[in-house]
This record gives C-alpha cells, structure tokens and sequence, in this order.
C-alpha cells in the first residue's frame, strides 16, 4: 500500500531529528491520539520509531520507548529523553518523574473557557489529557497569591481560621479545613481566640440580648452590617447560649371584607360581562388572593364567573344573530362583527354554540371551483373485462407510499379500460408516467404550480401568474 503525504512528511521529520541534541522537550507536531502520544501512517507511535532510528531495535519483545524527560509533555520525541524500558522498570522510573502539575498550569488549566475541550487544552499545554480533565473537574481550586497575602493579613490582625475564611469570601467546614491547613503550610500562627469579640463588645452583645433584642438589632448596636456579620453574630450567641429574639416576620396585607354593595356591583359587572380580574381591580382586591376572593364570592352568589373579559356585548351579538341568520359562514359573521383573524373566528365559534345558532357551512375553495371533467372517478369501471383481477394487480404495481397512489390507480384503471395502456406496459415502467400527470393535476386543481414550464389548468402559463419569465 503507498504511502500517503502526511505519512512521508511524518517519516521525514523522524529522520532529519534523530540526531537532536537539545535538552528541552521536542514536540511532535502531527497527530496525537487522545492522551497526547504522536502517531502517524495506521497506528504507528512516532515514540517507538525515534526510539529505534536513535538507539535501534528493541532488545526483547518486552521492552517498550520510555520518557526520562522531567517534562510535562507525553508529545516528546527528543531522542536523548528516550530509552528501552521494560513495565516493570518504568514503573520503578516512574517514582523518580515528578507527578504534581504546578500551581500555574492549574491555574491556567482552570481559567480556560467553558466551551475548550479537554483534549484542545491538553495540546496547548502539551499535558496529557488525563491530567487536564482531573484539574478541570470539581477539584479545590489552587491558592493564588492574592488568596496568600490575605491570609497573611488575616493571621496577622490576629483573626481566626472561621474570620479568615470569610476574610476570602468562602464558607463551609471543608472550606475552613482547607483555610487551616493553608496556614499551617504556609508556617504562620493558628489564632484560637478571636481578636475581634473584645471583652467590652461581648457584654455589649449580651446586655442586648438580654434585654430582648433581635440579631439584626444587635448588630446595628455594634455598627455591624452584611450576612457575615450577621452569621458571626449569631455563632457568638450561640456560644454564648443567649436566646436573640426571632425576627418577625412580614405581615401578610387582608383585603377589607366584601359588602352587600360590592356584590351590586359584582352583579353590574358581571352582567357586563367584564372578567374577575377587572372586578377585583374595581374592588381594590390586588393579587392572586384577590381574584381568588372575587372568583369564590361570585360562586356563591351563583354566577358564573368569566375568566376572560367578554368581546360579544348586546350589539356584537345582535350583529350576530342577523349575520348568521342571513345565513352567513362563521368567518363573514367574524368580520361583521368586527373581530378579524383566528382569535376572532374562534371567539365567534364560542358565541355561536352558546346561542345554539346553526351558521352556513364553508366549501373549501379549491374543491368547489375543481372541474367536474379533472375528476378521478373514484370507483372501478363497470365495462372493465375481469375488473376485480386489473384492481389488484395495479395495487401490485404501485409500490406503497407513493404519492397519490390511490389516484393513480384509478386513472390507471380507466386508461386499461379504455384500451390506451396494457397491464405489461404498466408493468414494464409506465406507472410512473401516470403517477407523474396525477400528481402535476392535483398540484394545480389545489391551486399550486407542479412546474412553472407546463401550462396551468386554463391553459395560460405560470410564468404569467407569478409574473417570472423564463430565462
């Protein structure tokens, strides 16, 4: 089998590299599989090949090509950073080859966007894809040097591992596990006591709240403000086995009662016609419960509630009665009555069968305007010579899902019956001839053009119609 360009390149990049002597990492720049080793041709490691051009054949078939670089890069291919090594001694190898990414590709790893696939950055960062799908996942994010030097302050002003943690804007158990042992690691003091419960501003806080105050009162008292504030507050009470005050709270706002005058006027707009949102807003009832008052007093007063405000006053509906009467269809009812469209149409649909009134039906237009000639006869010719045996052989020959296939069958039968095709012809080839002039005749009885070449069902040209020229 030839070789093909890439492969020839590939070979070719081998061999003029073989004899690099640089210390830095040599990348291999094809392709790579998803843990970042180069291959090339059908699943050849460009590795092994360096390995063998640099210090030739394997001696055993166990022996495998080996990194010793100190790199982060699986892409080597300097072949002074690859040796012959068997599992067993690379496993031993691999104790002595560094496994900790650095603190800046971590952080670099996850400030990648979103959208970056795993293996993208692991070529960019000529890391193993491994690795960047381990740092990318839900792992503690790496301590930046801004995140140090706040620790440092903190530790300093001599607040506590929980005050340094909020002090970084993080919150949990596990976050202040993770905050303490930064500050072990980093050699600084762990402060037990806090500086910031001063003797004066502890029996500060007791006096208020044993006097019966809130949490929220007592930090105003204290010049606090802010839910870490308030969540120090209360973890102090709680040490200190005080009882705050429970917050009160909000008042739900009661709508006044409703009178034997506003269910007047719920009558007067009911009959209206107007819905129960527009009569709790007459009321002054806001809100859900509002409308919910209005919808359970209206029941009980035995009224039908309308959820929706009523289009059809006394005049539409005296417009409708004469319409329908004159018998008019529901949409030229519609028009009249001055609701257009389908909303309009469907309202008046609604209003008619309240008033149980019988409008005229509507013909689709395209079947009321076909020609009676253009029609298919829908039953089998009488005069047809052993009719039921030509039905079910046409039935054979047009295949299932063709469009108008019951049409076509027909014309078909009729075109046997009267001598201008045979049931072999058909056969052979011809059925779609006849499928092709129903399909074009019921295009253009529904008012549609199947070609604009052919000439429509009056004879004219399309091109005219559509206002087209050919070209």
């Amino acid at each position: 089998m030839p070789m093909t360009l890439k492969t020839r390149n590939a070979l070719a990049w081998l061999n003029v590299n073989k004899d690099y002597d640089g210390d830095d990492c040599l990348i291999w720049p094809f392709g790579k599989n998803r843990n970042g080793l180069g291959y090339y041709g059908s699943g050849r490691y460009a590795q092994r090949t360096m390995c063998e051009l640099a210090h030739g054949a394997p001696p055993t078939e166990k022996h495998k090509a080996s990194f010793t670089c100190k790199g982060q890069s699986i892409s080597c291919c300097n072949p002074r950073h690859l040796i012959w090594r068997t599992p067993s001694e690379r496993l031993k190898g691999r104790k002595l080859k560094p496994t900790i990414v650095p603190k800046e590709v971590i952080a670099q790893i996850q400030a990648m966007p979103a959208s970056m696939t795993n293996l993208a950055i692991a070529a960019q960062l000529h890391l193993p894809e491994s690795r960047v799908r381990y740092w990318r996942s839900e792992r503690p994010m790496a301590w930046t040097y801004q995140q140090e030097q706040i620790i440092r302050e903190s530790v300093a002003r001599g607040d506590t591992v929980s005050e340094t943690t909020a002090a970084l804007g993080m919150s949990g158990e596990e976050a202040r596990q993770r905050v303490y042992d930064k500050i072990r690691s980093m050699g600084l003091p762990i402060n037990y006591v806090s500086t910031f419960w001063t003797t004066e501003r502890v029996n500060l806080l007791r006096d208020i709240i044993e006097a019966g105050a809130t949490i929220r009162a007592a930090m105003v008292a204290l010049g606090l403000s802010g839910e870490d504030a308030y969540a120090r507050v209360y973890a102090k009470c709680r040490a200190l086995k005080l009882k705050p005050l429970p917050a009160t709270p909000a008042k739900k706002k009661r709508h006044p009662p409703i009178t034997s005058e506003d269910e007047v006027r719920i009558r007067a707009a009911h009959a209206e016609g107007k819905s129960t949102a527009q009569i709790a807003e007459m009321l002054a009832l806001s809100g859900r419960e509002g409308k919910r008052r209005v919808y359970d007093k209206m029941l009980s007063m035995g009224l039908q509630p309308n959820l929706e405000e009523r289009v059809y006053n006394e005049e539409r509906i005296k417009i409708l009665t004469d319409n329908i009467s004159a018998g008019k269809t529901i949409s030229e009812a519609s028009k009249h009555a001055g609701l257009p469209g389908l909303v309009g149409y469907k309202k008046t649909y609604m209003q008619i069968r309240r008033l149980g009134l019988k409008p005229r039906l509507e013909v689709c237009k395209s079947r009321a305007e076909k020609p009676e000639e253009q029609k298919v006869e829908a039953a089998p010719p009488l005069d047809c010579p052993n009719g039921a045996s030509v039905y079910q052989e046409l039935r054979k020959i047009v295949p299932r899902g063709a469009h108008d296939r019951e049409d076509a069958i027909n014309a078909m039968w009729v075109a046997v019956a009267d001598g201008q095709t045979t049931i072999e012809r058909l056969r052979s080839g011809e059925w779609r001839r006849f499928t092709a002039q129903v399909i074009s005749q019921n295009y253009e009885q529904a008012g549609y053009a199947y070609s604009l070449d052919a000439p429509n069902q009056h004879g004219g040209s399309w091109h005219d119609v559509v206002g087209a020229k050919p070209e």
